[in-house]
């Protein structure tokens, strides 16, 4: 976390990328997400995550979560144009409670998944 601040320059290119849009930006983002895909694999083979039903929507949804997450921060920020100022209060304000997220869950049974689970399983159904 001390060294965050070293990655100012990386972020600035990423997020004038991703801002700017185009095959640059479409590139990057895939790219995110076949590196999340990778990461989470590895946290499952050495038993630090748990394995998903559908680890490519897992890697996608986190890595579209976390850049557009980051990206509406730096908008937030009071400070957009000074990288390092911003991933350093980043890394304050959403290490924690992410992690809080990632390790004790947010809801309190599987209720929402299940229904949705079985709705997006009968509708597969109906396509085939």
């Amino acid at each position: 976390m001390a060294e965050i601040e070293s990655y100012a320059p990386l972020m600035a290119y990423l997020v004038r990328s991703m801002q700017s849009g185009g095959e640059l930006a479409k590139m990057l983002w895939q790219k995110m997400i076949d590196n999340a895909e990778e990461y989470l694999d590895e946290g499952v083979r050495a038993g630090t995550v748990k394995p998903s039903r559908d680890p490519r929507a897992r890697a996608r949804f986190l890595a579209i979560t976390g850049g557009g997450g980051f990206l509406l921060y730096l908008q937030m920020h009071e400070n957009p144009t000074d990288l390092r100022a911003a991933l350093r209060d980043y890394a304050h304000d959403m290490v924690l409670p992410s992690l809080e997220v990632y390790t004790e869950g947010l809801l309190a049974d599987r209720a929402m998944y299940e229904a949705f689970l079985a709705e997006a399983q009968q509708g597969e159904a109906h396509v085939g």
